[in-house]
C-alpha cells in the first residue's frame, strides 16, 4: 500500500506541501498549469503574472483589483482548475473544513483574494499529485505549532490561529509546541491534512520510493523552514527484528553483533 508521509519539523502549509510534492515528482510544470487555469471571475480581475516552483518554494506574483472572494466563487474556481474529479471533490472538502473551523456555513465564508489564489493552486496540486502517486494513506509527524505571541494593534495575540488549533484538535492531528515567533502551521495547512484524513506517525515504514523537500519563506535562526515529503510502499521492504535477552549467558552478553 503506497503512502505519503509529511515530516513537519518546521510546520505545515499548503504551499510547502505543494513544493515538497513538486520536488518529489518534478511537477513544477503541472503546478504552473493549475495556477494558470484559475480564471478571472466576473468583476474580479486577478492576473497570475508569474508562478514558479523555484528552489522548492511556491512563488506567486499576482495583480488583484478586488480584495474579497466568497466561498461560492472559490468553488467556481475549483471546478475550473486543470485537475481531475478527485481533486475537485477534495477541494470542496478542504473548504468545508475551513468553514467549520470558522463556525460558519461554507456558503458564508469570505476570504482575501490575493492570499487565497496561491492556496487554491497549492491545494489543487497536492490533491492531484497524491492521486497520481496512488497514495492510499497520508501520514504526518507531530505538527509543529508556535505558542509564542505577537504584539498587534489590539494587544498580544498568538501566532497560531484559533482555526488551526480547532482543526488539529477536531481531526486528532497531534501538535508539538515551539517558541519560534512565526505562524508555523497555518489554517490552510491544518485543513489540508484534515481533508486528506492524515494520521499521525513517527516515521515512514517499508520501501521509500522518493523524497522531496518544500521550503517556506521564513528564515529561522536554528531551524530550516522546510517540509519533508516521503513517498513509499508499506508492503515492501519492511523487516522487523525482535529478540528477548532475558536469561542470556554472561559470556554471550559482551559479544558484538
Amino acid at each position: 500500500m503506497k503512502y505519503v508521509f509529511f515530516d513537519c519539523f518546521a510546520g505545515f502549509t499548503a504551499p510547502m506541501a505543494a513544493a515538497a510534492l513538486a520536488d518529489m515528482t518534478a511537477g513544477g510544470e503541472l503546478f504552473s498549469k493549475i495556477a494558470a487555469s484559475l480564471p478571472n471571475l466576473g468583476g474580479k480581475i486577478c492576473e497570475v503574472k508569474r508562478c514558479s516552483m523555484e528552489a522548492a518554494i511556491a512563488e506567486f506574483s499576482l495583480n488583484c483589483q478586488s480584495e474579497r472572494i466568497t466561498s461560492d466563487e472559490i468553488l467556481l474556481l475549483c471546478n475550473q482548475t486543470a485537475v481531475g474529479k478527485y481533486a475537485h471533490l477534495q477541494l470542496e472538502r478542504f473548504y468545508a473544513v475551513r468553514a467549520e473551523a470558522r463556525s460558519i456555513k461554507p456558503a458564508d465564508a469570505v476570504f482575501d483574494l490575493a492570499t487565497e489564489l496561491p492556496i487554491i493552486a497549492s491545494a489543487a496540486f497536492v490533491f492531484e499529485t497524491l492521486f497520481s502517486l496512488e497514495a492510499e494513506k497520508i501520514y504526518v509527524s507531530k505538527i509543529l505549532c508556535s505558542n509564542a505571541h505577537r504584539l498587534g494593534e489590539n494587544g498580544f495575540s498568538p501566532f497560531t490561529t484559533a482555526e488551526t488549533i480547532y482543526t488539529c484538535k477536531k481531526y486528532k492531528l497531534d501538535t508539538s509546541a515551539s517558541q519560534i515567533e512565526a505562524e508555523l502551521t497555518t489554517e490552510d495547512g491544518a485543513a489540508l491534512l484534515a481533508s486528506l484524513g492524515a494520521t499521525i506517525k513517527a516515521s515512514p515504514l517499508g520501501n521509500i520510493i522518493k523524497i522531496g523537500y518544500g521550503a517556506g519563506k521564513e528564515d529561522f535562526a536554528n531551524t530550516p523552514n522546510i517540509l519533508r515529503g516521503v513517498w513509499g510502499d508499506e508492503d515492501e521492504g519492511a523487516i522487523v527484528f525482535e529478540a528477548e535477552l532475558a536469561n542470556l549467558f554472561t559470556e554471550f552478553a559482551t559479544m558484538e553483533a
